[in-house]
């Protein structure tokens, strides 16, 4: 089964059923015929750039699949243009020259900055690039784009339009991998080395830097592309974006001669500080044994660094990630979210097979307590309550009421009553009037809690 988190309202409140002891709550999912038997919703996380890294079963990412990444970073990019020429050309002519122009358009944007009477389109003469004051920063620009499109057949796959607006499928059959050919790979490999020397602009050796790094690390150049980014991470001071877009590569190319440690600690960077790159990132981060990821730990300058790559590890084993993040920062907002997935994933053992397949008879009835505590309270570990108990005690994390969620739901699927009831009042009065929070606190404390009780006589809180 699958289960959405997408929005909380998805969560019928209204159709609480109570089945002898037990209370089901149905939630929409990404298939209509699905059901999921849960009562967290993690967005009351209120997390908005980390959305997509809430728990959902099956897949690896909240939000809708992603078809490809192809187009990432056209924004991005046309906006580091657009500021690299003070904001003097037109947004829309800089898209246009740089994601619409075929590479002989280029070149004959070069020929026109040249020669004002060389023959060129209507199209080319009305483009507001040609008449920027500087010329030579125009002329700089037109080299580099027209380098980078030679590169692109060389480093990016691509997708016929028809089959990017058809489905996801057919994306698959109709994906064009990235071409090889070694003597064009050389040819453009030492004419974006002549560049970077030629050109004074940091802002564009920069990106002949990332292209050169590109084309070493599709064309299978390994170890030289990261003997290429050791001897040149340093040199990027401008641009933020293209540094990690350089680290990516080069954290693929380490891992693919399998030095794990440095793969996951420049993966770990990159997740941290270039947001279009965090699906990537998570999925690169993957330590093969205990001491690579202890070696990529000591490779962090940091203990900020050292909670990012918990986080990323809290992907596998969710609880020692958060005990080990909380050590190093208890207010980070990561911490919020990897929290969610372990409540998330407790709510998915919860519904697991062995719950499905019990004969109904018998699991929709529990006679006390203890039998209660019998069959749910196996899913949680003693140490995990107890963690989770004495940092919501501590109240020193970004967001303490969710941790007084978490402590009250866990306390009572233990059946301990008296702390749920404790902690779940506590989050109330932390919720300042958040809608969001408020119900799901109601849903815990009222309709579960109280919704026990009142068909147990005997599970009283004392």
């Amino acid at each position: 089964m699958k289960r959405t988190t997408k929005n909380y309202t998805a969560i019928f409140i209204g159709g609480i059923i109570l089945i002898g002891s037990f209370i089901t709550i149905y939630a929409c999912s990404f298939y209509e015929d699905d059901s999921y038997v849960g009562f967290f919703a993690p967005q009351v996380c209120r997390t908005g750039k980390y959305t997509p890294f809430f728990r959902v079963t099956d897949l690896m990412f909240l939000d809708d699949i992603k078809e490809n990444n192809v187009h990432d970073f056209d924004t991005i990019n046309i906006h580091s243009w657009y500021n690299y020429f003070n904001k003097a050309i037109k947004w829309d002519d800089l898209y246009s020259t740089v994601y619409h122009y075929s590479t002989e358009e280029i070149d004959t944007m070069i020929f026109r900055l040249k020669i004002k009477t060389y023959p060129a389109s209507r199209k080319i003469t009305d483009n507001a690039v040609l008449y920027y004051r500087d010329s030579k920063l125009i002329s700089d620009f037109l080299f580099y784009l027209g380098y980078a499109k030679r590169c692109e057949p060389y480093a990016t796959a691509s997708y016929p339009d028809k089959a990017c607006r058809d489905s996801v499928w057919a994306i698959e059959w109709t994906r064009i991998e990235p071409i090889t050919g070694k003597k064009q790979i050389e040819y453009l490999l030492e004419g974006g080395q002549k560049q970077i020397k030629n050109t004074k602009s940091q802002f564009i050796k920069e990106r002949y830097m990332f292209q050169v790094c590109r084309l070493l690390f599709q064309s299978g150049r390994l170890k030289e592309c990261c003997e290429y980014f050791e001897n040149n991470i340093e040199k990027f001071t401008v641009g933020q974006s293209i540094k990690y877009r350089f680290m990516s590569y080069a954290a693929g190319a380490y891992f693919k001669v399998q030095n794990y440690a440095k793969a996951n600690y420049l993966f770990s960077k990159v997740f941290d500080n270039c947001a279009e790159l965090r699906r990537e990132s998570v999925i690169g981060f993957h330590p093969q044994e205990e001491a690579d990821f202890n070696e990529a730990l000591n490779l962090a300058q940091n203990a900020h660094e050292k909670a990012v790559m918990w986080f990323l590890l809290g992907y596998y084993d969710s609880f020692r990630g958060l005990q080990e993040m909380f050590k190093l920062e208890p207010k980070s907002e990561l911490l919020d979210v990897l929290l969610t997935r372990y409540l998330d994933i407790l709510e998915e053992s919860l519904n697991s097979e062995r719950w499905q397949t019990y004969p109904e008879s018998d699991r929709t009835i529990f006679s006390n307590v203890k039998d209660f505590n019998k069959f749910f309270g196996l899913s949680i570990e003693p140490s995990e309550l107890i963690f989770v108990k004495e940092v919501a005690i501590k109240n020193n994390t970004n967001k303490p009421y969710l941790w007084d969620i978490a402590a009250g739901y866990l306390s009572i699927i233990k059946g301990n009553f008296r702390d749920a009831d404790s902690f779940l009042k506590s989050a109330a009065k932390k919720a300042n009037k958040d809608e969001l929070v408020t119900k799901q606190v109601r849903i815990l404390h009222y309709k579960i809690l109280h919704g026990w009780m009142s068909i147990r006589k005997d599970w009283k809180i004392k």
